[in-house]
C-alpha cells in the first residue's frame, strides 16, 4: 500500500496479547500521525478517565509520509491523557524509530490495559511479542537501550533497531516523564512516560522487514530532490541548523525579547546563552530519517564538574534550563539536559518546575537548603538531579511547579497552563505564541504552531489582534497538517507547507489541494481543543502576569500579552485563510 502500511497494531498489555486491525479508510479520516492519535483517543478514551488507570491508552502513530524518504519525513505521534494536564496530549518522536515502526508494517500502535510485571514490546521482523523486561526496569534510557540491542545476537541487526523507552522518572510515575529514543526527548508530551510506567511498560523495540512503496516513484524522487536543493540553499537549514542544531533560532527571538528570562521576571538577561555557547561542546551531527539537515547536535562536556555526553539540548530544553533559570553556562545546560534524556524528565517541565523554585527563592518563600537561585548553575543541576532520581532534599521538586506554588500560597506564580509549564518564550514580546499557548488545547509548546517562531524571526509576528488571530489559527492549523502527514516542522524555518504537501500525492496517489489539506489540520486542531474541552483541560488563559505586567525592558518594554482582544478574534474559523494570515 502506498505510503501507508494500512495496519495497525494493538497491544492487550492486561492480556498479555496483541492483535493486527486493518485501517481501513479510517487511515485517511484525518491523514495519519496526530489526527489519528487524536481519533483514536477520542473514539476510545473516556475524557474523565485516570490518566494512570488501566483504561487510559498511549498511541504511537505515524503520518504517510514517515519513513517514505520524504524529506523530513521522521516523526510518529505519541497520544495519551496525560497526569500532568488531566487532558490529552500529543507530542512528536523523531529520529529512525518512526520510520523503523512503518518499515515493520505498522501506521499505529495502540496500548491498552497494564501488565502485572514489566515488560517491552518486541516487533522484530515481523514478530511481534511481550517480553519480560525485569533486566531493565529501574535502568536509565540508555542503559536500557544498550542492553536490550545486546540481547540481539546479531550485531548488525542490533545496529539496526530502534528503541523508545522511559527511564526511572517514567517508571515512579513522575507527572514530567517523558519517551526517549536514540538520546532524543519526545517533544511536547509531557507525563506520557508516567503513563507507560503505569502500564509496566518500559520500552518497545523495533526492526522492520518491509518496505515501503509510493505511487508515483518518479515525482516522488523530484520533488524530493528539489525540496533538498531548496533546503541546502536557504541559510537557516542549509547552514545555520547543521552548525548550531535548533538553538540557532534562540538568539533571533532572544533579539525580540522573546526568551522568558528568569521565569518571566525579566525581559532580557545580562550574560545570555548563545546557540554558539552549546555548539562549542558537539563533536558531530546526526541527521533523523530522511533529513538533509542534520541539526541533532551530539558533544561532549569535560574537565567541568558538569561532564558528561550525549546529545546536545533542543531550543526549548536549551531555554528552559538557560534563560527561564537565569542560567547561561552551556555546560551545565547540556548537564542538564543529559539528566532529562538519562531520566526520562520533559525539560521543559522540569526546566520551568525550577525556575518557579527559584522565584520562590527569591520571594523568600522557599529556604531549605539546595533551592537554587536564579543563575546558580551548579544548584540548578544538583537540584535537577535530586529531582530526576526522587533522592535528596529537592525530591520534593518533582511535585511540579502549580503544586509548589499552591504550596507556599502563591498560586499566581506559576507559569504554565493546565497544569503544565510553558515553554520558555514569552507571549508578551510573542502575542500570537501566547494565543497558542492558551489556545491548542494540547501541551504549551511552539512545537504545534511552529510558523510562529519562523514568522518572529521573520519580523512578522505583529500587527492587529486580528492579524495574529488569524496567524496563530494558521500556524496551528499547519504543525497539526505536519504532525499528521509525518513531518518535523523545522523546515518551515525554509519553506512553506505549499513546497512540502507535494510530497502526499507523489508518495499516496492521494491528490489533496493545499486548501483541502490545511482544512483537515485546523479540523485537527479543532478535534483537539475539543476533548481537552470534555477533559477540563482547555483553559483558554494565561498567567495574570503576562497579561497585565508589562515588560520592564528590552524590545518588548512596556508590552502585555492583550489575550482577551486575541481570544475575541480567535473564534472558531470556518477555513484557514493563508493570505490573512500572510502566508503565499
Amino acid at each position: 500500500m502506498d505510503g501507508w502500511t494500512g495496519k495497525l497494531l494493538r497491544v492487550d498489555l492486561t492480556q498479555g496479547t496483541t492483535r493486527v486491525e486493518d485501517l481501513g479508510e479510517q487511515r485517511r479520516r484525518l491523514i495519519g500521525g496526530r489526527g489519528l492519535a487524536l481519533t483514536v483517543l477520542a473514539g476510545e478514551v473516556d475524557p474523565a478517565t485516570d490518566p494512570l488507570g488501566p483504561e487510559n491508552k498511549l498511541v504511537l502513530a505515524a503520518g504517510p509520509l514517515t519513513g517514505t524518504g520524504a524529506v523530513c519525513g521522521s516523526a510518529i505521534v505519541a497520544g495519551a491523557k496525560s497526569p500532568l494536564t488531566n487532558g490529552f496530549v500529543c507530542g512528536v518522536v523523531k529520529g529512525h524509530f518512526g520510520a523503523e515502526m512503518k518499515q515493520a508494517g505498522f501506521d499505529a500502535i495502540i496500548f491498552e490495559g497494564k501488565s502485572k510485571f514489566p515488560v517491552y514490546l518486541s516487533i522484530f521482523e515481523g514478530n511481534v511479542k511481550l517480553q519480560p523486561a525485569l533486566q531493565v526496569w529501574g535502568r536509565t534510557t540508555r542503559q536500557a537501550e544498550s542492553i536490550l540491542r545486546a540481547e540481539i545476537k546479531d550485531a548488525w541487526k542490533a545496529r539496526e533497531t530502534m528503541v523508545l523507552s522511559i527511564g526511572p522518572a517514567g517508571e515512579r510515575l513522575s507527572r514530567r516523564a517523558t519517551l526517549v529514543n536514540e538520546d532524543y526527548l519526545a517533544q511536547g508530551c509531557p507525563g506520557l512516560g508516567a503513563v507507560m510506567g503505569a502500564k509496566n511498560l518500559k520500552a518497545i523495540v523495533v526492526r522492520g522487514a518491509f518496505g515501503l512503496s509510493v505511487a508515483r516513484g518518479s515525482a516522488f524522487i523530484d520533488t524530493v530532490s528539489g525540496l533538498i536543493n531548496r533546503l541546502n540553499a536557504v541559510p537557516a537549514t542549509g547552514q545555520a541548523l547543521p552548525e548550531l542544531g535548533s538553538p540557532y533560532y534562540l538568539d533571533g527571538l532572544g533579539e525580540r525579547g522573546g526568551l522568558a528570562a528568569e521565569n518571566h521576571l525579566a525581559a532580557v538577561l545580562p550574560k545570555a546563552l548563545k546557540a554558539a555557547d552549546l555548539a562549542a561542546l558537539s563533536r558531530f551531527a546526526r541527521s533523523c530519517f530522511g533529513c538533509p539537515i542534520g541539526c541533532k547536535q551530539f558533544g561532549e562536556v569535560k574537565d567541568s564538574p558538569f561532564a558528561c555526553q550525549g546529545k546536545a539540548p533542543e531550543a526549548d530544553a536549551a531555554a528552559a534550563f538557560g534563560a527561564k533559570c537565569g542560567v547561561s553556562a552551556a555546560a551545565a545546560v547540556f548537564k542538564a539536559n543529559q539528566i532529562c534524556t538519562l531520566y526520562g524528565l520533559d525539560p521543559v517541565s522540569a526546566g520551568g518546575t525550577l525556575a518557579c523554585a527559584m522565584e520562590l527563592q527569591r520571594a523568600g518563600l522557599l529556604t531549605e537548603a539546595g533551592v537554587p537561585a536564579f543563575g546558580d548553575a551548579a544548584a540548578m543541576v544538583a537540584a535537577l538531579e535530586q529531582m530526576a532520581t526522587a533522592s535528596g532534599a529537592m525530591a520534593s521538586l518533582d511535585a511540579g511547579a502549580r503544586e509548589l506554588c499552591q504550596g507556599a500560597g502563591r498560586p499566581e506564580l506559576f507559569m504554565g497552563v493546565a497544569g503544565a509549564e510553558l515553554a520558555p518564550f514569552e507571549p508578551r514580546a510573542l502575542p500570537a505564541l501566547g494565543l497558542h499557548f492558551a489556545t491548542s488545547g494540547l501541551a504549551p509548546s511552539e512545537h504545534s504552531a511552529f510558523r510562529l517562531v519562523a514568522a518572529a524571526l521573520e519580523g512578522k509576528a505583529g500587527g492587529s489582534s486580528g492579524e495574529q488571530a488569524e496567524l496563530c489559527r494558521y500556524a496551528q492549523a499547519e504543525s497539526a497538517l505536519m504532525d499528521s502527514l509525518g513531518l518535523c516542522t523545522l523546515p518551515l524555518l525554509a519553506v512553506g507547507i505549499e513546497d512540502l504537501l507535494p510530497m502526499l500525492p507523489a508518495a499516496t496517489g492521494w491528490d489533496l489541494t493545499l486548501d483541502e489539506a490545511l482544512a483537515i489540520g485546523a479540523e485537527v486542531v479543532e478535534l483537539g481543543r475539543s476533548l481537552n474541552a470534555k477533559a477540563g483541560a482547555l483553559e483558554e488563559k494565561l498567567p495574570a502576569r503576562l497579561t497585565e505586567e508589562p515588560l520592564s525592558g528590552g524590545p518588548a518594554a512596556g508590552k502585555v500579552c492583550r489575550l482577551q482582544e486575541l481570544l475575541g478574534a480567535y473564534g472558531k474559523p470556518a477555513a484557514i485563510d493563508r493570505r490573512a494570515a500572510g502566508q503565499r
